[in-house]
């Protein structure tokens, strides 16, 4: 049952592209593609945010592109966002997450993380938490 806040390892999250694990972190090699996806668990109706603590190891100046979206294998897609790379240090992680809401329940959620080539990006977890619990 999903109360308010759940977190995931990356290490527990498939990945579609070549990555190094430290720990519960997954660290990408600078191939493009979904380096983290899942978790394919049901979560009730409601308004939630979605999104993963990240670090950029690039050399800066840096630029790439990293997408992060949301989606249900009933619902379809109901997220999506670009996010801003430059936003990212290389020492502590940002949280960077997209908010979406399910009418219903959602049966197999699925939370992706795509980044461009040349990206060494660095996850930590993917946290799912509902907004607006009153």
């Amino acid at each position: 049952m999903f109360h308010s806040y759940i977190e995931y390892p990356a290490t527990e999250l498939p990945s579609a592209i070549e990555h190094v694990t430290l720990g519960t972190s997954k660290r990408s090699k600078g191939a493009a593609g979904f380096v983290c996806y899942g978790p394919y668990h049901r979560f009730p109706a409601g308004a939630y945010t979605a999104g993963f603590d990240l670090l950029c190891l690039n050399h800066r100046p840096v630029t790439g592109e990293i997408i992060l979206d949301v989606s249900d294998s009933g619902l379809g897609q109901l997220a999506k966002t670009n996010l801003d790379v430059r936003l990212l240090g290389a020492d502590v992680p940002v949280f960077l997450g997209v908010d979406f809401d399910l009418s219903k329940i959602a049966e197999r959620l699925e939370v992706r993380l795509h980044v461009s080539e040349g990206l060494i990006i660095q996850i930590d977890k993917l946290a799912i938490f509902r907004r607006n619990i009153g």
